[in-house]
């Protein structure tokens, strides 16, 4: 089924008409029952930007906005302008939030529906990153799903920081279909709205040897284009924006990693919209290479902070002073061996935001923040984590290093429960030793174990 939907959809792409530029007009409005159609009693929402992923349209008194639509030549020759909706606090869309706009009467009449929602702090959502569908298995992305799906309720959306497919911009056309058609099925009705951003192994085939045809309509972003929507997007919720650019530039008429400038000048323009003292969380697939123009656009701009992927690790990273957090990855840990796949929990609070790194499929998942891989502790060193706990079982926290064990207390916050434990390591000699959590709680026992190097300083020489 979806293979036949597949190829109407590239078939219709051949009509798209090839214009860099194309005049556009429309309409957002209040969709107040929510129906996603444009009722006679339903007002325009005035103020709400619209944008091709170049520039702005804001909407007038009326609700409608015309301008000239253009198409970034990162999306190739062949691709159609994509309009965006990026709608304001207070709000979520009631129909599609972009659109694909071919060259005929259409293009007069691109209509966004808003439905207004209750927005408060604090609320949150998912930060997931690095599915490469379906690379570990088809239940690695399974298993994801089903874990947004437990936790619904509490998110308000799930954010995706690229590589979303697995190589598709290095494996053939065939590889490349069978991808994109396995995320685009997972994907859909996803348990919370989902919005996503491009990896660098996400524009199909740019890279490959063999199988593939440059005027295929799905060569580059033509998947992307269709699957996914937009490769720059914002918009508020509960007072706080959020804003999104892609990873993937032309060097010399080359393929390259890092942020393109057309991204960096539209970011640009969308931070300059942003009202005074507003936080602002951005996210991109990897902030630091190579462009460094990017990062001091977001310094100067003062973002709040950055979501990230990439490293395939839950590290943070400063970006010229901004705050960045990699969220691990759902397929594949990399250099983290003391992490498992997994996704990002985050509550945005009324002063800042709070997150955990919880392992797929584990409902009392553990993290360590110290020590982490290829840490040596010390014997006066603190042991510090924390534990998922959605139920409220959990009465009873152990931690052990070695043969030294305590029972530790914990604090609980409305996302995760945090500790610190400081053992008597003195007695230990050194070598490597198992860091064990035990969690206790409802009759039943969780553990989480992972060895650790263990060393005492060496005393200084005497000064001769």
């Amino acid at each position: 089924m979806f293979r036949r939907l597949l190829m109407s959809a590239c078939a219709a792409l051949f009509l798209l008409a090839p214009a860099r530029a194309l005049p556009v007009s429309g309409l957002v409005y209040r969709d107040t029952d929510g129906n996603g159609r444009h009722d006679a009693a339903e007002p325009g929402w005035a103020g709400v930007a619209v944008t091709d992923g170049l520039t702005f349209a804001v909407t007038g008194a009326d609700g409608r906005y015309a301008f000239e639509a253009q198409v970034d030549p990162l999306r190739g020759e062949r691709a159609a302008p994509l309009l965006t909706v990026c709608w304001p606090s207070g709000c979520w869309p009631s129909t599609a939030r972009y659109r694909l706009v071919a060259a005929d009467a259409d293009a007069k009449s691109i209509d966004f529906g808003l439905k207004p929602a209750e927005q408060r702090l604090p609320f949150r959502f998912v930060h997931a990153t690095d599915l490469h569908a379906p690379r570990g298995g088809e239940a690695k992305i399974r298993d994801f799903r089903a874990e947004v799906a437990a936790i619904r309720a509490e998110q308000a959306f799930c954010v995706l920081t690229g590589d979303l497919v697995d190589l598709s911009d290095s494996h053939t056309y065939e590889q490349g279909q069978a991808e994109w058609g396995f995320f685009a099925q997972q994907m859909t009705d996803f348990p919370v709205p989902w919005l996503a951003v491009t990896g660098n192994h996400d524009i199909a085939g740019v890279r490959a040897k063999t199988g593939w045809d440059v005027e295929n309509p799905d060569y580059g972003y033509g998947f992307y284009d269709r699957i996914v929507g937009p490769l720059r997007w914002s918009f508020d919720y509960a007072g706080v924006h959020f804003v999104a650019v892609d990873y993937n530039a032309k060097v010399n008429g080359n393929w390259a990693w890092g942020v393109p400038q057309s991204a960096i000048d539209w970011l640009k323009l969308d931070l300059a919209r942003v009202k005074p003292g507003q936080r602002t969380y951005l996210f991109v697939h990897y902030p630091t290479v190579p462009n460094p123009a990017f990062a001091e656009l977001v310094s100067r701009a003062k973002v709040t902070g950055i979501f990230t992927g990439h490293a395939h690790t839950d590290r943070a990273l400063d970006v010229r002073g901004v705050p960045a957090l990699i969220g691990g990855s759902v397929s594949q840990v990399f250099d983290d061996k003391d992490r498992e796949t997994g996704c990002r929990l985050v509550e945005i609070t009324a002063d800042g935001f709070d997150s955990f790194y919880k392992t797929t499929g584990k409902p009392h998942a553990v993290t360590i923040d110290y020590p982490r891989y290829n840490t040596t502790l010390k014997p006066d060193d603190t042991v510090r984590g924390a534990f998922y706990d959605h139920d409220r079982t959990i009465t009873r926290l152990e931690v052990a290093y070695g043969e030294v064990k305590a029972e530790v207390p914990f604090t609980r916050s409305s996302l995760a429960c945090s500790f610190a434990a400081k053992l008597d390591l003195s007695a230990l000699a050194d070598g490597t030793y198992p860091l064990t959590i035990t969690l206790s709680g409802g009759g039943q026992t969780f553990s989480h174990s992972f060895r650790y190097a263990f060393a005492k300083p060496q005393p200084k020489p005497e000064p001769k």
